[in-house]
């Protein structure tokens, strides 16, 4: 038997750590596990799977044996964006999946490892080249990916405490329209072009839990996720937007093609940016009235404030961005290359998240669960940027589990506990006009996530 645990142990960590890492459609909205989804998200004061990692690190102080469990989402999110002065209506409606893993080993009563593969953060948004935002946002990608290994301790009175270690690794696209007027020759069009940021950074953080189950009846719980600073590095990379036939003026020769000069002012940049993953402030209740049935309710606050501007910085100065475009160029053309800072000037505030579940359990091996939630925007309405544009939502959630013993194909015998949880959510978000642009721009939109987990006991 203790090979065979051995053997399994091996298996689960290799399975955890080749759990792809999926995409997400938006900042902290998806749900790590489908259980907790089932439940609206209210899982801070539940905590009873791995997946506790994630929504409470004491939770796994309360998990004996060795269990590994791990997770699918498919997710489709559809934004209309529509200007009424106009008639103009367009769409982003990204269809992906996302995945996680989680891992839990108690070797004594009293303290319990963990190890945790999600990602809590984490955005998408396509739009058209030709929507009036276009000078903010045309495609913003964005996934903070968590590592976090835990530790967490059983105490006298049913208390239990957990920290971890967050590890995170983070990607990051954005897309967006810029402008080049050449004043000494106004007979020349507008030059349009596309910056599009390629980046990736890391950073270090940590998350602490208590958990206390104070009767068979009621359970309190509180999740600290600290801040995460983010220094991001990568390229700037440009393209032209603008026919390449027209001929533009040039100081030493007749003219010359304007895909000549695109590429004589604009150069691929290495550039730098730092964005803050917030810090978040959790707690929760759950009661149990009868012992088939729980409710459970969770309240969250989370820093937005502190993600910062979405702010870019070239590595070199403005008179080093491209450096043959000398001072008789600059002079001739009445301009010089000034694209090495760029920013989208998002603000955001802090905001609150309120969620409730309540599971049913049948025979001891069936669980049937609802979940309501409400997420408050991050943005005031004058600051809603389409870099980002985050809406107030309402969040609804069925799911279904099974829990029950998985036997050796050889001999029959029992080897432990298995587990499947389902679960569907529909979200919709409060209709919201904008007047940040010179346009107004009113959002709205829907969300369908369908997900499955399946885990181990041994």
């Amino acid at each position: 038997m203790g090979l065979l645990r051995k053997s399994a142990a091996g298996f689960l960590l290799l399975g955890l750590i080749v759990v792809a890492p999926l995409r997400g459609t938006e900042f902290s909205f998806l749900n790590q596990n489908a259980r907790a989804a089932g439940l609206g998200g209210a899982f801070v004061a539940r905590a009873d799977n791995v997946f506790a990692l994630a929504y409470n690190p004491a939770g796994i102080a309360f998990l004996s044996g060795l269990r590994f469990e791990t997770g699918c989402l498919i997710n489709h999110r559809l934004i209309t964006v529509s200007a009424p002065s106009s008639g103009l209506s367009i769409t982003s409606n990204p269809f992906q999946f996302w995945g996680s893993g989680a891992l839990s080993w108690q070797p004594w009563s009293w303290v319990t490892l963990g190890l945790g593969f999600f990602t809590p953060y984490s955005a998408r948004f396509n739009w058209p080249w030709t929507w009036p935002g276009k000078s903010f946002c045309v495609n913003m990608e964005i996934d903070a990916h968590y590592f976090r290994p835990t530790v967490a301790f059983r105490l006298p009175g049913n208390l239990a405490v957990g920290a971890g270690l967050d590890l995170v690794f983070s990607d990051l696209v954005w897309n967006h329209e810029m402008t080049l007027t050449l004043d000494k020759f106004p007979d020349l069009d507008t030059i349009l072009y596309d910056s599009r940021y390629e980046m990736s950074g890391r950073g270090l953080g940590f998350s602490a839990g208590i958990l206390w189950k104070a009767h068979r009846m009621l359970q309190v719980g509180a999740k600290y996720q600290h801040r995460v600073v983010i220094d991001y590095r990568g390229f700037d990379i440009f393209d032209s937007r603008t026919p390449a036939a027209p001929l533009i003026p040039h100081p030493t020769i007749p003219k010359f093609y304007y895909y000549e000069f695109f590429q004589f002012f604009f150069k691929r940049q290495e550039v730098t940016s730092r964005l803050t993953l917030p810090r978040e402030v959790a707690g929760g209740v759950l009661i149990a009235p009868f012992p088939n049935l729980s409710l459970t309710f969770d309240a969250q606050w989370t820093a937005w404030h502190e993600l910062g501007s979405w702010d870019f910085q070239s590595l070199n100065s403005d008179e080093s961005l491209s450096p043959d475009f000398t001072p008789l160029y600059r002079e001739f053309y009445g301009i010089g290359p000034n694209y090495g800072f760029q920013s989208a000037g998002l603000v955001l505030k802090d905001a609150w998240s309120y969620k409730g579940g309540i599971e049913y359990d049948l025979f001891g091996r069936f669980a049937v669960r609802g979940g309501l939630a409400r997420h408050e925007s991050a943005a005031e309405t004058h600051d809603l940027n389409p870099v980002y544009p985050d809406l107030e939502r309402t969040v609804m959630s069925l799911g279904f589990g099974y829990e029950g013993p998985f036997y050796s194909i050889w001999d029959r015998k029992e080897m432990g506990q298995f587990l499947i949880d389902v679960f569907f959510q529909y979200s919709w978000a409060k209709r919201t006009t904008s007047s940040l642009l010179p346009v107004e721009l009113t959002y709205e939109g829907n969300r369908w996530v369908l997900g499955i987990s399946v885990g181990f006991i041994i």
